[in-house]
């Protein structure tokens, strides 16, 4: 058998999926800024709460108005992306090993699909529904113009495509 560096035996008969990978390391060069970040925006956020709320009132403003037609490209090209990759050559690939049976059958993949798209929806509905009772709003214009906001941007299916673009590398990597 083979020697390594140090001395110890190698061991060349198990393939690259069986050698176990060391546990990851912290990347400090993203973490360090990103906690700094948040905690500097959590601070703000609580201790100077008038001012929070006039700077999150003109940002949402801002990016509703000026910036709402980039999400709909974005969500627009996830549904294209999503169609060439479910009806191209990469729809046929499967994910596990060679003449494996799958799990799953396909009804049971779109009703978990569901119920995650669902499930994430519900979460963060519940963190922003008491907040958003608390908020007196006064007139009826800018009631309809908030509950369409919310049904754009927590149950349309442009968040399951943009999902499906973070999903599928990872998928492809993992099998």
């Amino acid at each position: 058998m083979p020697t390594g560096e140090t001395g110890t035996i190698i061991d060349t008969t198990k393939t690259t999926s069986q050698i176990e990978d060391p546990l990851p390391s912290l990347d400090t060069h993203v973490f360090i800024p990103a906690v700094l970040i948040s905690l500097i925006t959590v601070a703000f956020l609580i201790f100077d709460r008038e001012d929070a709320a006039i700077y999150s009132s003109i940002m949402i403003a801002y990016i509703t108005t000026d910036w709402g037609w980039l999400f709909v490209i974005f969500g627009f090209s996830s549904f294209i992306f999503a169609l060439w990759l479910g009806l191209g050559r990469y729809g046929h690939v499967k994910l596990g090993q060679e003449g494996e049976e799958p799990e799953f059958s396909n009804i049971s993949w779109v009703a978990m699909m569901f119920s995650a798209g669902i499930g994430i929806g519900l979460v963060n509905w519940a963190f922003v529904e008491p907040i958003h009772y608390m908020i007196e709003i006064t007139t009826q214009s800018i009631r309809s113009r908030k509950g369409i906001l919310l049904l754009v941007l927590n149950y349309n299916s442009q968040v399951k495509f943009r999902g499906l673009i973070k999903g599928t590398p990872k998928g492809l990597v993992e099998f």
